[in-house]
């Protein structure tokens, strides 16, 4: 059954020795022949130090729930109950029950 098979990849084409022991020669050839794997940019853009832009007041687009709690957070007026941390890509509650009791009924009716 081995017969069929191509001679393996001269050592070169393992990253290093280490990698070569934990491959299978039938593995080998598969894996020249297919194609690069796609690359994706995850670049991080630090957004925190520019200045907020304007969001556009389309009523569709500020009643969803994300849109809501981007203007609770971006509100300074609720920045001592919920604020952005300061590299701008998470948030954070300062303190629950004002957040429950003065900011959330301003932004979402609750039944």
């Amino acid at each position: 059954m081995a017969d069929h098979l191509p001679p393996p990849p001269p050592h070169d084409f393992f990253d290093d020795a280490a990698d070569s022991a934990n491959r299978h020669p039938d593995l080998l050839h598969e894996s020249r022949s297919s194609p690069p794997p796609r690359r994706v940019n995850h670049t991080y853009r630090d957004f925190s130090r520019f200045e907020p832009i304007t969001v556009s007041k389309d009523r569709r687009a500020s009643s969803n729930f994300p849109a809501k709690l981007h203007m609770m957070l971006s509100n300074p007026e609720h920045a001592h109950v919920i604020c952005w941390m300061p590299h701008g890509r998470a948030w954070k509650i300062l303190n629950k029950d004002l957040l429950v009791s003065e900011v959330i009924p301003q932004y979402f009716v609750q039944t």
